[in-house]
């Protein structure tokens, strides 16, 4: 399963066009079987109502012409790829897997293949995503251990980006707590960015985990954050905004999938509470105030 999809990926696939495969009979096990144009005349005579678009038809024409021509060659160096992986401590797992993340398969275009250390979040368990702005104000800081504490206590996952302000500080907090966390990283999860959350990527493996769609190594660039943007939202049965600008990475996350989003300013405006704010979160049958 590792050799094909790895393959699949470095052909060209990515994780929408591999959601429409899956809905067809297709072998993944033997992909040099593929009938290409059986595929074709299905999306022709429309007996499948999601397929690609003209290019991405001409995509997935070059991408098993590669996989054909270059098969032998393609395995060997997925193997060796991997074992470099397993030489370095860290784990992995892909949408064919039985331990891929379900809820993943619920966005539009899920990672095909996920590194991690420690361990993946727990399907049975609520997800929180707790995000924000990386300068915060200590009203936003106040908020953001508040729901960390609260959510972990009540064995909540919280999921969060590790980048600096509102995600470190509720990560921080919700290890302190002994909750689990999750870091979904724009980078390797070999890297450590930033360094002033250096502490959160040594402890947080203990009863979470650091999760990239991105291959060891590979440095935290800036046109690789909006990508992880979308495993935060889909990992998370709620996004908590505690403070964003409206251009910002923050609302890119909910705008990739609607979902409950709770956003300061909509309830959590300090200056005109005049009476304590009781905060329900009615499908985890959790509630507590915030003075």
């Amino acid at each position: 399963e590792d050799i094909i999809v790895y393959m699949l990926k470095e052909a060209g696939i990515t994780g929408r066009i591999f959601k429409i495969l899956s809905k067809i009979d297709i072998d993944f096990n033997n992909l040099l079987s593929f009938d290409f144009e059986n595929f074709l005349y299905k999306r022709f005579t429309k007996e499948l109502s999601e397929f690609p678009d003209e290019k991405d038809l001409n995509k997935l024409s070059k991408a098993f012409q590669k996989i054909k021509k270059n098969d032998s060659v393609l395995r060997k160096e997925a193997q060796n790829f991997f074992i470099n992986v397993l030489n370095q401590g860290i784990s992995w797992t892909n949408v064919l897997r039985k331990d891929y993340p379900k809820k993943l398969m619920n966005i539009p275009d899920p990672p095909l293949i996920l590194y991690y250390k420690g361990c993946l979040p727990k399907e049975d368990k609520p997800s929180v995503a707790i995000i924000g702005a990386r300068e915060c104000s200590m009203y936003g800081e106040k908020v953001a251990k508040m729901f960390a504490r609260e959510l972990s206590i009540e064995g909540v996952q919280i999921i969060s980006g590790m980048a600096r302000g509102i995600d470190g500080i509720s990560q921080r907090n919700s290890i302190e707590t002994g909750g689990s966390t999750f870091g979904i990283l724009a980078f390797g999860v070999d890297e450590i960015y930033p360094k002033e959350n250096e502490d959160i990527f040594n402890s947080i493996i203990e009863n979470g985990g650091l999760i990239s769609e991105f291959e060891p190594g590979t440095k935290p660039l800036r046109q690789y954050f909006p990508s992880r943007n979308r495993i935060i939202s889909g990992l998370s049965d709620i996004v908590l905004v505690v403070e964003a600008r409206k251009k910002s990475g923050t609302y890119i996350i909910h705008a990739v999938r609607e979902k409950p989003c709770f956003i300061r300013g909509l309830g959590f405006e300090k200056a005109k509470r005049k009476a304590p704010v009781i905060i329900k979160i009615r499908f985890m049958k959790i509630s507590f105030t915030f003075l």
